[in-house]
């Protein structure tokens, strides 16, 4: 298709008029080049290495979970020492003691996937309530046959895996009198070692949800201190429909501007007003590329460009390092005037930026704009894009209203659709919200990722806790019933002359 086109449309693909955007694109063998997606994965791109992430934390999740119960099933069998030798003793073999324990764990394995899918039905809401946008198709999220089934097979998979283990452990143990078996006896040494090991790797295990989330804690807390080149505090903002055809010339645009503009800052509450398109971490940035005016030759770079009004700069919180602020004849006479942010201004020109061109280029053609001021850096597109700079240009057609105001947006909402509406005729204005909400909305898949971590994090220790209280209760007990046994033996030896031993094989009581 890319070759057909090419020959289909020539000038598109080469020459001045081409799709080149700079001179350093033009040149033997540099030719546009296609690549084919799913959309599939075009839509979940973004939440693939999330969602990944989180499918890893709950596979070490349900790996402790398993280890927990294979440990305590351990402790549990050897209690049952006793019955076992009895089935033994009856004529059951090692392949059907096998089975009896599996199918035991089988039914808790069951019965806990149950009381798990309840449980996720519940976390569904909470998905719900932390305003998860970042997932794809989030409405499609739900319970359903597929989920159940799919626990369902997971407990049977794991009951098999880590339920074998202690099954063929306890099937093989050594057989004794089955009358005396769970009396005198204490766990085995091999017994120990393999309950320390699965100790040890519950540990370990546990260690790796509390980390990461540990680390995405510190890289949300670092996101929520992060320079974002503006305040949006005590800030609410509002779409504003544009008719060009109804204001075609700049100074109508620029009139219709002032006029809204007057009719807000007449609303009570309302402490400052400007406009802006498009607002700073909005789904709708404008990418371009720009480079030095004087260089055309240098590979161009990837900026955001914004259309501002004079007064935007101060009230929105950005501070102008040097140069000026755009002025009301900026944007009447559509000069080729720029504000550039720090980031672009230190890249283009280390030397001093106040007056030098910036060239902005687009499909065949480029604008060279005059630099008058620089800012502190602005985060446009997200608060994590540190490295992606910015620049503005004065608009007098903005589609965003900004206002400062100390009270919330739902407040402020009815006053300014009346405003609007009387400037404009009939359509008022929409989409009215805080500034602060932009902000969250940008950090919303790390602390999305943060609070399902924290979740995951805290359950492992609580499992954990929980497994390493019941394993030491269980040794503990074994430690004193043999404690208790050679103290008795010890009594038994000097009241009773017939007693040869302690460990069982002699008929003789022993006194107590």
């Amino acid at each position: 298709m890319a070759a057909q086109f090419e020959q289909e449309y020539p000038n598109y693909y080469s020459g001045d008029r081409g799709w080149q955007a700079s001179p350093s694109d033009r040149g033997p063998g540099v030719k546009l080049h296609f690549s084919a997606r799913l959309l599939h994965e075009k839509l979940t791109s973004d939440a693939r290495p999330s969602l990944f992430f989180l499918a890893v934390a709950v596979g070490f999740v349900l790996l402790i979970a398993c280890v927990n119960v294979a440990n305590l099933m351990l402790a549990r069998g050897a209690v049952r020492q006793r019955e076992l030798e009895i089935r033994r003793a009856l004529g059951a073999g090692g392949i059907r003691i096998i089975r009896q324990l599996l199918t035991e764990s089988l039914v808790l394995a069951v019965a806990s996937a149950t009381l798990g899918l309840f449980c996720a039905h519940f976390g569904l809401k909470a998905i719900a309530h932390i305003s998860a946008s970042h997932l794809p198709l989030r409405s499609r999220i739900e319970m359903d046959a597929s989920v159940a089934l799919f626990a369902v097979a997971l407990a049977v998979v794991t009951t098999v895996l880590f339920g074998l283990l202690p099954a063929w452990r306890l099937a093989s143990g050594k057989r004794g009198d089955p009358l005396r078996a769970g009396r005198t006896q204490t766990v085995g040494s091999g017994a120990r070692r393999l309950q320390r090991a699965l100790v040890v790797a519950e540990v370990a295990l546990s260690i790796v949800p509390l980390a990461c989330g540990g680390l995405m804690l510190q890289s949300f807390l670092n996101l929520l201190h992060a320079p974002l080149g503006f305040d949006p505090a005590n800030v609410v903002t509002a779409k504003v429909p544009f008719d060009l055809k109804r204001y075609p010339l700049p100074s109508q645009q620029w009139a219709f501007v002032r006029d809204v503009l007057d009719r807000v800052r007449a609303v009570p509450g309302v402490r400052a007003a400007s406009a802006a398109s498009p607002l700073p971490l909005a789904d709708n940035q404008e990418m371009r590329r720009v480079g030095r005016a004087d260089q055309p030759g240098d590979p161009p770079i990837l900026a955001t460009q914004q259309g501002i009004i004079p007064g935007y700069l101060g009230l929105i919180g950005t501070p102008l390092i040097e140069g000026r602020d755009f002025t009301a004849d900026d944007v009447v006479r559509k000069r080729s005037a720029t504000i550039i942010d720090e980031r672009l201004a230190k890249r283009l020109w280390p030397e001093g930026a106040i007056g030098k061109r910036l060239s902005v280029y687009r499909t065949g053609w480029r604008n060279d704009l005059e630099v008058v001021g620089v800012t502190a850096a602005v985060r446009a597109t997200r608060v994590r894009d540190e490295n992606i700079p910015h620049f503005m240009t004065p608009d007098g057609s903005p589609l965003s209203l900004v206002i400062k105001t100390r009270q919330t947006a739902a407040q402020m909402s009815p006053g300014i659709k009346l405003a609007v509406d009387a400037a404009h005729g009939g359509r008022a204005a929409f989409d009215i919200r805080a500034m602060s909400d932009y902000v969250s909305e940008s950090i919303g898949d790390t602390r999305f990722l943060v609070f399902v971590l924290a979740a995951f994090a805290t359950g492992s220790v609580l499992l954990t806790a929980i497994g390493l209280y019941r394993t030491l209760a269980y040794l503990t007990t074994q430690r004193t019933r043999g404690s208790g046994t050679g103290w008795n033996c010890l009594v038994g030896r000097g009241r009773s002359a017939g007693v040869e031993s302690c460990d069982g094989r002699s008929a003789g009581v022993v006194a107590q």
